[in-house]
């Protein structure tokens, strides 16, 4: 007989319930490249449920067992610091800094160097989750993108330097797109909707992008 319990993710809290009528034991590990280790175990009597808690990102894996039993791994990829790290920096490129908005340009290479690494490392770390919806958000915007490319490159041989702002502002920008329009589909009711939104600051973000031009279209919903 297979064990009765359930793991729900709502609002970014995951939460194991127990359907049963026996004791549970859930095991929490971290899961790398070369280790699992056991951070936490504890039990969980009949109909009564446990928040699992994640200290930092990473991948974790979680098994539950009965005296008798002892059920699959439930593999969690929780890197909601990196998620929100990004959601603050594009922020920040898109509609601007907050401590100069009168200057011609208040961001830093390394600015979107570290929005861009965290951009690609995020949607690389949960492939193929997010796959389908980058795709389509840039296909919406390649002849964009591919006109500021070539406007690039003639600045380069006309002075000498390649100018990459808006090349990066529109690739990043179809990230954010993605990850935000996947999550908000996969929202379990209409509240963890209105939180994604909030969470990804998505009212004010993509009205700065759609000054950019970038077309903000939601393509699909798979």
């Amino acid at each position: 007989m297979a064990l009765s319990y359930t793991h729900t993710n709502y609002q970014d809290v995951h939460t194991l319930t127990n359907t049963g009528v026996v004791n549970l034991t859930y095991h929490l590990s971290t899961v790398t490249c070369d280790t699992i280790t056991e951070i936490k175990t504890g039990v969980i009597l009949p109909t009564k449920s446990v928040v699992l808690t994640f200290v930092k990102d990473g991948t974790y894996s979680v098994y539950l067992e009965s005296s008798t039993e002892t059920g699959a791994p439930i593999i969690i990829k929780s890197f909601n610091n990196l998620l929100n790290s990004f959601i603050a920096m594009i922020e920040g490129l898109v509609c601007g800094c907050h401590k100069c908005d009168d200057c011609e340009e208040c961001n830093q290479c390394e600015d979107y160097l570290g929005a861009f690494m965290k951009a690609q490392a995020f949607y690389m770390i949960n492939s193929p989750l997010y796959n389908a919806y980058y795709q389509s958000i840039l296909g919406l915007n390649t002849c964009l993108i591919t006109d500021e490319v070539v406007c690039s490159l003639l600045h380069e041989k006309v002075y000498g330097n390649v100018v990459t702002k808006d090349v990066m502002i529109y690739l990043l920008s179809c990230y954010y797109l993605a990850f935000y329009y996947k999550d908000h589909f996969l929202a379990n009711d209409a509240a963890e909707q209105d939180y994604i939104t909030t969470k990804y600051k998505f009212t004010k973000i993509v009205a700065c992008m759609k000054k950019h031009g970038i077309d903000t279209t939601e393509p699909l919903r798979t």
